[in-house]
C-alpha cells in the first residue's frame, strides 16, 4: 500500500512539473488576467482593460462605442459613449461612418462580450482601430468610471 502511494505522488510531481515546463517554453504563456473567455477565442479582436481603457477615456481621438440595445444605452452609458447596437450595426455604422477616421482608437463595450467582439470585429473589417473593453458595462460601473 505503501509503495502504491508513494508511485502516485511520484506520477503526480512529475505531472505538475512537466506541465510547469511545458508553459514555460511556450513563446507566449497564457494570460490568465483576463476573466472573458471570449478573450481566447477570438484572437484577432484586442481586448482593453478597464485601466487601460479609463486612461483612453479623455484622450480627443478615443470614442467608447456602446454595442448593448438603445434601450439599454438610453438607460446608462460610459460618458461620452455613442450607440452602435450589434443588432443593427449596419444601420447605426451608416450614421456614424463619417464621423470616425482610421486614427481613431474606439472602444466597444456591452453587457455580452460576444456583442463587443462582433461590433469591433465588424470595425476592424473597415479599417479602424476597435478593441472591446474586458468586462464591459459591468466593469466600467465596478470601477465607478464616469457614466451618464
Amino acid at each position: 500500500m505503501t509503495r502504491l502511494a508513494m508511485q502516485v505522488v511520484v506520477l503526480v510531481a512529475v505531472s505538475v512539473a512537466l506541465g510547469m515546463a511545458s508553459n514555460a517554453l511556450r513563446p507566449q504563456g497564457i494570460d490568465w488576467s483576463g476573466r472573458d473567455p471570449e478573450r481566447f477565442r477570438h484572437p484577432d479582436v484586442e481586448f482593453l482593460e478597464v485601466e487601460a481603457a479609463a486612461s483612453l477615456h479623455a484622450v480627443s481621438t478615443t470614442l467608447f462605442l456602446d454595442a448593448r440595445a438603445p434601450e439599454a444605452f438610453a438607460a446608462g452609458h460610459v460618458f461620452g459613449a455613442v450607440s452602435l447596437p450589434a443588432d443593427n450595426q449596419e444601420t447605426a455604422y451608416e450614421e456614424l461612418r463619417d464621423f470616425l477616421t482610421p486614427e481613431m482608437t474606439l472602444v466597444v463595450y456591452s453587457d455580452d462580450s460576444m456583442l463587443a467582439v462582433r461590433v469591433a470585429k465588424f470595425l476592424n473589417a473597415r479599417g479602424f482601430k476597435a478593441q472591446v473593453l474586458e468586462g464591459g458595462w459591468e466593469a466600467w460601473q465596478d470601477r465607478r468610471l464616469p457614466v451618464e
